[in-house]
């Protein structure tokens, strides 16, 4: 993920944080309608986090907030924002280099 993020490790680091995420959820990634590099983030990240269940999202804009406020907190392992701009109601997360920010909010179990 260097090339997308500028973040060193970046690959690695996110693989051990989504082994420390619950198998039974899904993780689900937004990217932006017509950005490219956007997209290419979100399948990057995709591609990281398997062998879990992966749900991408297209959205318009930079901002998910209505997209965000459907989501059952209790039936996903994380929310993975790739060049948008998380709601100031959602828990920061761990960010990695440019644009790239991830959310964990389920449990390992």
């Amino acid at each position: 993920l260097k090339f997308a993020t500028g973040a060193e490790g970046a690959s690695k680091n996110l693989i051990s944080m989504f082994d420390s995420m619950p198998m039974s959820k899904p993780i689900v990634i937004f990217i932006r309608k017509g950005d490219a590099f956007s997209s290419g983030l979100g399948m990057t990240t995709a591609y990281l986090a398997s062998p879990h269940a992966v749900r991408l999202c297209e959205i318009d804009g930079t901002h998910p907030d209505n997209e965000l406020s459907l989501i059952n907190p209790d039936k996903v392992a994380a929310v993975v924002l790739c060049r948008l701009t998380r709601p100031a109601w959602l828990p920061a997360g761990k960010v990695f280099g440019s644009g790239l920010e991830i959310v964990s909010i389920g449990r390992k179990g």
